[in-house]
């Protein structure tokens, strides 16, 4: 595996994640408003609006993107744990979790973003090396 197939391989994780996360808020707003509709009176139009609620909860396939996400974070997690705590920090919050920039991590840590880029490359060539090992 190279290094740039274990970079692609993350921000897939990364963008993945997200995708889960707006895809569970659209759920949880659309099924308030499907409990709302229950309650009211079954017109004709209160019925056509929770048909298209649940279609568009249906077509959402949360399921879908969570096995995707599994499927990565086995891959990388068993690699990931045995880097040391502070590379396994900068994994972790730059592409697992999601949400953080390389200047946000490098801050957390007391590096500067130049610092955090260069242990992110390091680490994913070792990645690389890790992953097709065990493979």
């Amino acid at each position: 595996m190279t290094i740039e197939e274990v970079k692609a391989e993350l921000k897939e994780l990364k963008h993945l994640e997200k995708c889960v996360k707006v895809r569970e808020t659209i759920r949880d707003l659309r099924v308030r408003r499907l409990g709302r509709l229950k309650s009211m009176e079954q017109t004709r139009e209160v019925t056509e609006e929770i048909k298209e609620i649940k279609e568009i909860i249906k077509s959402l396939k949360i399921n879908e993107y969570v096995k995707k996400v599994n499927k990565l974070e086995k891959k990388y997690l068993g690699a990931i744990s045995t880097l040391p705590p502070k590379e396994q920090i900068i994994m972790l919050e730059c592409f697992v979790n999601g949400e953080r920039t390389y200047w946000q991590v490098g801050e957390q840590l007391g590096y500067s973003e130049d610092w955090v880029r260069a242990k992110v490359r390091e680490i994913t060539s070792y990645l690389a090396e890790q992953i097709t090992v065990a493979n």
